[in-house]
């Protein structure tokens, strides 16, 4: 099962797994809560930070809640400055 992550607003803070890039793939065995997808490749979770499942807003009170499954295509956005 893979998932599919795009990151947004980390610039030179993004994981490995992104290698210079703002995509990576995710190779999964089972479904993943958005908490331990953030676990998995390195991004620590914070009050500024928005997970989005198929262009679907995560709300924070299902963060804990299997969501991502195979074939899931996962925006991680971190916010930026800016005005």
């Amino acid at each position: 099962m893979s998932v599919e992550i795009r990151a947004i607003g980390f610039g030179s803070d993004k994981p490995e797994c992104f290698a210079g890039s703002d995509r990576c793939s995710l190779e999964i065995s089972q479904p993943l809560t958005p908490n331990q997808l953030l676990a998995e490749i390195n991004i620590e979770k914070a009050v500024d930070t928005i997970v989005l499942v198929n262009n679907t807003t995560v709300s924070e009170n299902q963060w804990n809640t299997p969501l991502i499954i195979d074939n899931s295509e996962v925006t991680v956005m971190a916010a930026i400055e800016g005005g």
